[in-house]
């Protein structure tokens, strides 16, 4: 059976290894705790490939940071954190007849939250096999189109998108519609989360937590402007997809989904909705009796 294998590179490696100015220029508590990461993403991430092969897997590694395309396979396996899990669940698609299954590994967990993880280097054997063997059934995580004037995203949302400036620092302008009540808004930001992705940015600006299986969205605004004029009203809540529409009014707005790796500019005028329907992500090692993601009880 065929797998593939998605991994990150850790904080060290991007920046180079430990030498160099920048090195010597990081106090020694934080050099340690480089050096420990990364030692165990990569004992983690030995862990991982040495199960799949032991396991009777055929696996192809592919480095997050260079997918491109579609990944079809009956099972992909992510080594890293929930972003890693992200980055790798946008580009998803089914293998023969039905949708692909994903592990994914915390390599990290000391320093990881990873709720997202259904395994990590201890027992990601255990999980293969339990799955080879009819054990271990993959939980059905929603997920939700996402329409940019007419034209749906070629990547499917798990946990949220944010809509805000190009600039960290600039404001976004914008009108919020959701069902028959509309808004013209100005802010930093707005969060639009599925139930997996309530628990991350929209909760932190205000956002409800939603069930884990919801087909509803949580919606937040972060850092409302308040001038003069009337209060916004429109700062969080639960709506069904279709029930969510924002019209970009100024110029520097752009869309980011599912972290900060897929940014789309929007111009003036442009109009994103949001439909269900998406094909849910079959993740393998979440507990299906729970509500929310397993440190969101």
């Amino acid at each position: 059976m065929n797998a593939v294998l998605v991994y990150k590179k850790t904080a060290l490696a991007l920046s180079g290894g430990p030498r160099g100015s920048w090195w010597r220029a990081i106090p020694a508590d934080a050099r340690r705790g480089l050096l420990e990461s990364d030692a165990a993403h990569r004992e983690a991430l030995a862990a991982t490939l040495t199960a799949l092969r032991a396991e009777g897997f055929r696996v192809r590694s592919v480095y997050r940071g260079r997918l491109r395309a579609p990944i079809r396979a009956p099972l992909v396996v992510t080594v890293g954190g929930d972003g890693t899990l992200l980055e790798a669940a946008g580009w998803l698609r089914g293998g023969d007849d039905e949708e692909a299954r994903v592990l994914a590994v915390n390599s990290d967990p000391r320093r990881s939250l990873g709720i997202f993880a259904g395994a990590d280097q201890t027992n990601v054997r255990e999980r293969l096999a339990a799955w080879r063997a009819g054990r271990l059934a993959p939980v059905p995580l929603p997920r939700v189109r996402v329409v940019v004037e007419g034209r749906p995203l070629r990547w499917a949302v798990l946990n949220d998108v944010l809509l805000g400036h190009q600039n960290p620092a600039g404001m976004t302008r914008y009108r919020l519609r959701v069902g028959t009540r509309s808004e013209e808004q100005r802010s930093s930001g707005l969060w639009v989360a599925t139930g997996p992705g309530s628990t991350g940015g929209a909760r932190s600006a205000g956002g409800p937590i939603l069930p884990l299986a919801s087909r509803d969205l949580s919606y937040a605004v972060r850092e409302p402007f308040r001038g003069l004029g009337p209060a916004p009203r429109l700062l969080g809540g639960r709506a069904a997809p279709g029930a969510i529409e924002i019209l970009v009014l100024a110029r520097g707005a752009a869309l980011f989904v599912d972290g900060q790796h897929r940014a789309i500019r929007l111009e003036p005028g442009a109009r994103v909705r949001f439909h269900a329907g998406a094909p849910p992500l079959r993740i393998l090692g979440l507990d299906p009796r729970r509500r929310t993601l397993p440190w969101r009880t």
